[in-house]
């Protein structure tokens, strides 16, 4: 800042010594040149015109030079004193002014400026900038366009460009610019900056000086008053009918200061039109109705009381409308009278009404030409007679039950006196018309009826013959129309029934009208500023409302129309229905407008439906069957229990998207026949079946399906709701049962059978009977641990790793030879299982007494692939390998254990077989086709094929 100042003092000496110019040192040099020539040129001449070329002349002209020296000197001496007290007198000026403007700047909330043009820089700046920058005055010395970084980069160009135009001007001006100011702690300032050029003699800019002032209320306040008239705009766009002010003065003249555009609808005019003279509404009003009308707002006027009418208009292009207006008047200072208010059309409700009241009169024309019930009593009131459609009327079952008793002993207590007043009275006058009275029927209920009755001459005296009309129907809907028109004129007494908030960015509550106060008990001073969670609303809705607030401003698009609960001042729970849209005013200001309508009656029902829902829903995913619940018509699946996941395999999605996608996982040879039944017999109760399933594992479920119909009011299938039980296990069981009790028998003929001609042929191969003993005991063996292995899995199969394992198990270690086992551990069938278990056992044998399992060093190498699921392979590939045996030579002749292996491979499993005896190793290759001798997969085999499968056994 001492710089600034010495800066300011220069300026001020520099403009001082241009007032003086020959106290500068360039007017003293031109001064003593002028001087010196004038001299040189006149002294010569007089002392040459006066003393000739003699010593005269050369004293002369020593005493001119000495004089000459005397002279300058002092007149240099009072010249240089004379600008030395110029210089001091102006830098006592600039001091003085420095102190002046350090007292100013100090003093003043306004920003004080001095800048050099060319080279620019920052001269003087006062106090005042740290505030209204909140920038240190040292930054700006480092930095002199600091000042302007700091204006908001859409503002900067501008301010600028102006500053640069008034500075290059040919004819420089005072330039004025407005622009934002970014704080370092990110707050926004409006400034008002205001330039006055200063120029030299050729009139060149050489300085500005400036002031730059704060007008961020300003701004504040006009941009206030065009989001309130925006949001006045915005809100009346969103009400139907018209928002006005009406004004009146005493003379009679009148218009419509403000109208917003909805009576373009309501009277067919501009608002412009009528802002100035309200004729051109008055000419719009019926004539049947002016009168009245202008009487009403007489009246208002006078009293001051609310304005109410409701009356017809005649449009230009659309006829008689029905309008109808609120409004509450206040009284000017002038005397004039000034209303607020709001008309819609509501010619629809009155047509509404109009057809209803037609309605009512041809319901009760059509009524009285329908049949009645009849009944006659005597003068005290008692029945003597009634037809069934009175008995069925009361409640009564037969006649007897009210001959001879009195009407009044069924006719509501708070009736009996009026029907007693009303019997004498059809005495005394001979008829009564449409006399309404309730009954209560034997069942507690109240029955009204309309009794029209007249007098009769009878054997037994007068008497009273009444036809009583069934008016229950007619009371409900006058009760229903009573409450709908009560419901109405509530709203319209409360117009309008919108509770409409403004809501900040951050969720806060900037505007909440009077509806919002009788909605939700929440006036607006206590909701002023206030967040909804935790207060009128839960802290959850609250969240999620506040998150849709700041979507919808980011989107710049109204939000979803969303339901949300409320809470009033007493803790009481309301529902409303609000419509969420934002606003966006200018300089990135931005509002978002919620419109609720109360629908806490609605929510109720709902909650009511969706606990029956979820009880059933419970109720469906508790038990293990499977729900489902099918729209018939529309073809759609409603409803289907969580249970179907676990059966079917799939996800209950698929079927929801397409409601046959449950059959496509219906086995091939079931599909046919389960669709044609369910599309045939589901709709008429008979749809009972049981079928297969294949899920996507490959696992295969038996389910029993029934379904039945449910019908509407006219008869017609509705819906067809089923169960679907999962049957597997006891499909399982019985499918068990029947294959052990067949396996048992073909098992037990099969090994005896098997051992005889294991005995027979053992015998006949054998050399010793010891030789006998230990052949035949090992290929009993052989079978009795297949047969154990079965027999832990209930004869549904045998794992193909556990049968090697289990079959060279009694041959590892006994000669040293070493065993390799590698193959997927896939199930074989018991068909299967006895046969390979018989080809390995003869395979192990040959290698412990001829082959590599009898020699230390020997290797035997079994490998086996399966094609196919491991629960039920599609085919068998397995290679025994033997290396590091005795040499191996091709045998002349097959012995018995070859034949025995080529019978259960070839003969038994249909397969195929290669040996090879090669120098190196024996080799077995066996391939067996499941196909030919298993189950199909995904298939049980019924008794039938069982009884077959054999009988080709035995043979």
């Amino acid at each position: 800042m001492a710089d600034h100042a010495g800066s300011s003092g220069a300026w001020a000496s520099s403009a001082s010594q241009r007032e003086r110019w020959w106290q500068s040192p360039g007017g003293i040099a031109a001064l003593y040149l002028a001087a010196s020539v004038t001299w040189i040129l006149t002294s010569d001449r007089v002392v040459a015109a006066m003393f000739g070329d003699g010593a005269a002349a050369h004293l002369a002209q020593t005493l001119k030079g000495i004089g000459w020296l005397t002279g300058t000197s002092v007149a240099l001496y009072f010249l240089i004193r004379s600008g030395s007290r110029a210089a001091q007198a102006a830098a006592e000026r600039a001091s003085h002014t420095e102190g002046l403007l350090r007292e100013m700047g100090s003093t003043v909330e306004d920003v004080f400026w001095v800048m050099r043009v060319n080279p620019k820089e920052m001269l003087y700046v006062s106090p005042s900038f740290e505030r209204m920058w909140r920038m240190p005055t040292e930054e700006l010395e480092a930095h002199p366009w600091a000042w302007l970084d700091a204006i908001v980069e859409e503002d900067r160009a501008a301010a600028l460009e102006r500053f640069e135009a008034s500075v290059n001007a040919p004819t420089p001006e005072m330039f004025e610019s407005e622009y934002r100011l970014r704080r370092p702690d990110g707050q926004i300032v409006w400034v008002r900056d205001r330039g006055y050029p200063v120029v030299d003699a050729s009139g060149r800019v050489v300085r500005v000086a400036g002031l730059a002032e704060d007008i961020t209320e300003r701004k504040n306040a006009e941009t206030k008053l065009l989001e309130r008239d925006l949001l006045l705009r915005k809100l009346s766009e969103q009400v139907p009918g018209v928002i006005y002010q009406f004004r009146m003065w005493p003379d009679g003249r009148s218009c419509f200061p403000y109208a917003s555009e909805g009576i373009r609808a309501v009277y067919g005019v501009a608002p412009e039109e009528v802002r100035e003279d309200a004729s051109t509404v008055f000419a719009r009003l019926h004539p049947d109705d002016y009168d009245m009308i202008l009487e009403s707002v007489l009246r208002s006027r006078d009293t001051l009381e609310p304005w109410n009418c409701e009356y017809r208009v005649t449009l230009p292009d659309r006829g008689e409308r029905w309008l109808e207006g609120h409004s509450v008047p206040e009284r000017l200072e002038d005397g004039s009278t000034l209303w607020h208010g709001y008309i819609w059309d509501v010619t629809d409700r009155r047509n509404a009404a109009e057809a209803l009241r037609a309605s009512d009169q041809r319901f009760r024309t059509l009524i009285e030409t329908t049949g009645n019930a009849f009944l006659m009593i005597d003068g005290e009131g008692r029945v003597e007679e009634a037809d069934e459609r009175y008995l069925r009327l009361i409640g009564a079952e037969s006649e007897a039950e009210v001959l001879g008793r009195k009407v009044t002993e069924w006719t509501a207590p708070y009736d009996l006196e009026r029907n007693g007043v009303e019997v004498a009275h059809c005495m005394a006058s001979g008829v009564v018309r449409s006399l309404e009275v309730d009954y209560v029927r034997r069942d507690g209920t109240i029955q009204p009826v309309e009794i029209n009755a007249a007098v009769v001459e009878t054997e037994r005296g007068p008497r009273i013959l009444g036809q009583c009309r069934d008016i229950s129907q007619r009371k409900r809907g006058e009760r229903e129309l009573r409450e709908a028109s009560e419901r109405l004129r509530a709203i319209l007494d409360n117009s309008p029934h919108v509770a409409i908030q403004g809501y900040e960015p951050d969720g806060r509550v900037a505007f909440w009208n009077k509806a919002s106060e009788a909605l939700y008990g929440w006036s607006a001073q206590q909701m002023a500023g206030q967040r909804l969670g935790g207060r009128a609303m839960s802290v959850e809705d609250g969240e999620e409302f506040e998150s849709m607030v700041t979507r919808a401003l980011e989107r710049g698009q109204p939000a979803s129309v969303r339901e949300w609960r409320m809470v009033t001042p007493t803790g009481r729970t309301r529902w409303c229905l609000s419509s969420i849209f934002p606003i966006h005013f200018g300089e990135g200001r931005s509002l978002v407008i919620c419109m609720d309508v109360d629908i806490t009656s609605r929510r109720e029902v709902e909650s009511a439906l969706r606990e029956s829902e979820q009880r059933f829903r419970q109720l469906t995913e508790a038990v293990r069957e499977v729900f489902w619940l099918v729209d018939w018509k529309a073809r759609r699946m409603l409803h289907l229990s969580s249970s179907f996941e676990s059966v079917w395999g799939i996800p209950r999605s698929s079927v929801y998207a397409d409601p046959m996608a449950w059959a496509a996982a219906v086995h091939a040879e079931d599909r046919e026949r389960v669709v044609a039944s369910f599309r045939k017999d589901a709709p008429v109760g008979r749809y009972d079946i049981e079928y297969r399933l294949v899920r996507p594992d490959g696992a295969l479920r038996w389910v029993h399906d029934r379904a039945f119909p449910i019908l509407n009011e006219r008869g017609e299938v509705w819906r067809v709701a089923g169960v679907t039980e999962d049957v597997t296990e006891r499909k399982l069981a019985e499918h068990r049962q029947s294959l052990l009790m067949q396996e048992l028998d073909h098992r037990v003929k099969n090994n005896l059978a098997a051992a005889l001609s294991l005995a027979d042929m053992t015998a006949r191969h054998a050399d010793s009977l010891e030789e006998f003993q230990e052949v035949f005991t090992g290929r009993l063996a052989a079978l009795a641990r297949m047969h154990a292995l079965l027999a832990l899995t209930r004869w549904s199969g045998v794992r193909c790793g556990e049968l090697v394992r289990r079959t060279l198990e009694p041959f590892l270690g006994r000669g040293g030879g070493e065993v390799t086992i590698d193959g997927p551990d896939g199930m074989l069938s018991a068909q299967a299982a006895s046969p390979i278990c018989m080809a390995l056992h003869e395979l192990t044998t040959n290698a412990a007494k001829h082959g590599a399992l009898g020699r230390k060093g020997g290797r035997v190498e079994v490998r086996w692939e399966m094609d196919g699921p491991l629960g039920a392979p599609e085919r068998l590939r397995l290679w025994w390998t033997e290396r590091g045996g005795p040499p191996v030579v091709q045998p002349e002749k097959n012995g018995f254990g070859t034949t025995l292996i080529k019978g259960a491979i070839e003969y038994q499993l249909d397969g195929k077989l290669e040996m090879r005896h090669d120098p190196e190793g024996f080799s077995c290759r066996i391939e067996v086709d499941f196909a030919r001798t298993a189950e199909p997969k995904g298939r049980w085999r019924d008794d039938a094929a069982e009884a077959e499968t054999e009988a080709r056994a035995d043979r």
